[in-house]
């Protein structure tokens, strides 16, 4: 029995709690857990330890693919421009607060959201963002092709993977991200991860429930202080001629993760 996981597993979560209830059932079947990357198989092997079934069940990794044929084509990018392709609930109101810092300082800054669908939120009136709701996926990576990088300062609701990083990195376009959950890991490069501070942890706890369009005032106070800085510096960085070389990453293509899954399971 494969038990494919996509969430973060981490001993007495809430997903945690599920999989220990199935104990027994771990123990009586062999049971192979199936992660995402390896920062997600930390959680789940502490998990597996703490229910008392590590002896009996098997963790590994095999990462999620992106097909084989997408890679850079050569095109332009416009240093202007970022994007955020991803769930709100995944950091869009602190990235929205960060853009506003970044907006300050280069008022030729604009920022391209999109959003998957399955959680629509009211969208909070920013001076240079444009919503643009869910795409087809051609046109997500025409946008993200032509970016400066993928903005996606997210430390909220960690990725297990990130397609968006993998899908960015095989365009062509730089992410500019936190060192959280498994953004390290796959995005592969330390000048696109930025670590979070404790201030940043500190506000985004404090403001988290707050409505974005009652975030900038206390944003802007944030930004005298500092808060986002980090990525005010790297985005002029990138901006003056420094932006980082992106490509397809090998682990991710879909060859590769298709051969390691039929060694998996034993098919020819």
């Amino acid at each position: 029995m494969y038990l494919w996981v996509h969430d973060q597993l981490n001993p007495g979560s809430k997903r945690g709690r599920r999989l220990a209830s199935t104990a027994q059932h771990l123990r009586d079947l062999a049971v192979t857990v199936v992660c995402v990357s390896d920062s997600q198989r930390r959680g789940v092997e502490a998990t597996l330890r703490k229910i008392g079934v590590d002896d009996r069940v098997r963790a590994l990794t095999i990462y999620n693919p992106v097909a084989d044929d997408l890679v850079p084509d050569g095109s332009g990018f416009d240093e202007r421009k970022l994007v955020f392709f991803s769930s709100p609930n995944k950091g869009l109101a602190f990235s929205l607060d960060a853009f506003r810092a970044l907006r300050r300082r280069m008022p030729d800054l604009r920022l391209q959201v999109g959003n998957p669908g399955y959680k629509i939120r009211k969208s909070a009136v920013v001076e240079g963002v444009e919503y643009l709701g869910p795409q087809p996926q051609e046109r997500i990576h025409k946008e993200v092709r032509s970016a400066l990088c993928t903005f996606f300062p997210n430390f909220v609701l960690p990725e297990t993977f990130g397609l968006v990083f993998a899908e960015s990195k095989a365009v062509g376009t730089p992410i500019l991200t936190c060192d959280c959950g498994a953004a390290a890991e796959i995005v592969g490069d330390p000048q696109q991860v930025l670590p979070v501070t404790l201030a940043q942890r500190a506000y985004e706890t404090t403001f988290h429930k707050v409505a974005p369009s009652w975030r900038s005032g206390p944003a802007r106070l944030a930004d005298s202080l500092g808060l986002f800085d980090p990525y005010i510096e790297r985005i002029r960085a990138w901006r003056s001629g420094g932006r980082p070389v992106a490509g397809p990453d090998p682990r991710f293509h879909l060859t590769v993760v298709a051969n390691q899954w039929r060694a998996m399971l034993g098919i020819p």
